[in-house]
């Protein structure tokens, strides 16, 4: 979990009780995401410009990207060496975790607000959906730099997203206009 309390934690849920907390952050933790494939890496994005990669193994910060703008949210993709961080300017950017250098290697821009929460596909791996405060649902194709589909449904910020495990395509996005809505791309 990440907390204002600017830590990650990691907790035994069977028997109720943390048994790491990473720190590292400088402001609240914003979220927090496991690596799909390495179980000893988890990520984490502030409002401290930061979202970090940490070995649970080690209990070290592995990788740390700085921006001048809020780390809202993170994921990793599943079936590439990716991670997308969306920024509180709008801006989603796309790093490569073999990089030697933080520098991102694609900066996709759509949102006009914050970029609240983004997603990989789990059955495509060039497919990437956003949710952001400008109340937009926007489709990306990664190997373009342009959106694939801008999706108005949502008449409030859009704050959380997911891809069904079980259904190709169908997403699910909510919001603060008491709003669920369940789709296909």
């Amino acid at each position: 979990t990440g907390s204002g309390d600017m830590t990650v934690k990691l907790t035994d849920v069977t028997k109720g009780s943390p048994i790491s907390s990473f720190i590292g952050h400088s402001n609240v933790v914003y979220s927090v995401v496991w690596h799909p494939t390495l179980n000893n890496i988890l990520a984490s994005t502030s409002a401290d410009g930061t979202c970090k990669l940490n070995d649970i193994k080690s209990n070290k910060i592995i990788k740390n990207y700085t921006y001048k703008f809020e780390c809202m949210t993170c994921d990793f993709s599943k079936y590439e060496t990716l991670l997308a961080i969306g920024l509180s300017n709008g801006a989603i950017l796309l790093h490569d975790l073999r990089g030697k250098t933080n520098e991102p290697i694609l900066t996709l821009q759509g949102h006009s607000l914050t970029t609240r929460k983004l997603q990989f596909s789990p059955f495509d791996s060039n497919t990437l959906i956003s949710v952001g405060y400008d109340m937009n649902v926007i489709q990306w194709n990664i190997k373009q730099s342009s959106p694939v589909k801008v999706l108005k449904h949502h008449t409030e910020f859009v704050y959380g997203i997911d891809f069904s495990l079980f259904e190709k395509g169908v997403v699910a996005t909510t919001g603060w206009d008491n709003k669920l809505s369940v789709f296909t791309i």
